[in-house]
């Protein structure tokens, strides 16, 4: 029987305990997590067969490390002793790659290692709110320099639980999910305090809140743990997209100072003509594939 490891029965490492048992029963899955009742809930719910101890690492056949970005190779330095180098996969789920990939590459350098970066989540966390159908049609990036017999094993794995697969670089992944994802968390979370701080002078500001801002600002409510470790670890490349939002939005600022309807229509309907396209390719899967 394939042996599955999960470290970390977060929202994630648990998801896919889920999904393991749904689409691929004949796989074992064994879990572990630094909190004693996630362990517990887990097993009982069905998310793990059993808790996965040092003794049964060198057993594993492939394991997904499910914890924050910044405790990746923490947890394999851990893990490494009792591991057969020779036989496990690993393979994490974290934002950022790059520089989990560095260290892996110079710590472990006979490891059989590959980034893994699911491309969906909820703003919710812990076992409790685990889905088997949160990898279901969404992107799944594989991060490595080419596909060979371990990555196309985790591929097929994936597959079978719904996820879509896109290869890149770490460089390249790193870059990219700054804008796409971390930059929008920043502004998500800045627009919620902001509206702690004008809530001290308008008071009713929350009665004149509507879908939009509620669409904006939904995952503000993340786990704050997490994105720190994400931010700290992807900072050069949020600094950079931070920089390349403040000139847009200046561009913007520019334009209502100086009243200029021509601009701000042109600013509306190009952002209106995109977004409409972006829907179509999103929702038709047709994102560009590079392997």
């Amino acid at each position: 029987m394939y042996r599955v490891g999960i470290i970390g029965l977060g929202l994630m490492g648990g998801s896919l305990g889920l999904a393991l048992h749904k689409y691929l029963p004949n796989i074992q899955v064994y879990g572990q997590d630094i909190k004693k009742d996630n362990i517990d809930y887990s097993i009982t719910h069905g998310i793990i067969d059993k808790e996965l101890t040092t003794s049964q690492l060198k057993n594993m056949d492939l394991i997904f490390i499910a914890t924050p970005v910044r405790k990746v190779v923490g947890v394999i330095k851990e893990i490494y002793p009792y591991l057969n180098s020779t036989k496990t996969i690993i393979t994490d789920m974290g934002s950022t790659k790059a520089g989990i990939i560095k260290e892996v590459t110079r710590f472990f350098p006979d490891l059989k290692f590959i980034g893994g970066h699911p491309m969906t989540g909820k703003e919710t966390s812990g076992p409790s709110v685990a889905d088997p159908e949160l990898f279901k049609d969404k992107n799944y990036i594989l991060v490595t320099e080419g596909k060979d017999a371990e990555t196309g094993i985790i591929e097929d794995i994936l597959i079978k639980i719904g996820a879509r697969i896109y290869y890149l670089n770490p460089e390249e992944h790193d870059f990219m999910v700054s804008f796409t994802s971390h930059l929008p968390q920043v502004i998500s979370t800045l627009m919620i305090n902001i509206l702690t701080r004008l809530e001290k002078d308008y008071n009713e500001i929350t009665n004149l809140i509507g879908g939009g801002f509620l669409d904006l600002t939904r995952i503000a409510a993340s786990n704050p743990d997490m994105w720190v470790d994400i931010f700290i670890s992807n900072r050069d490349n949020i600094l950079k997209q931070i920089d390349l939002f403040m000139t847009e939005f200046n561009k913007i600022k520019v334009s209502l100072r100086n009243n200029d309807e021509e601009v701000l229509y042109r600013f509306m309907k190009s952002g209106r003509q995109r977004r409409k396209d972006l829907e179509k390719v999103i929702t038709g899967g047709t994102q560009n594939k590079k392997e």
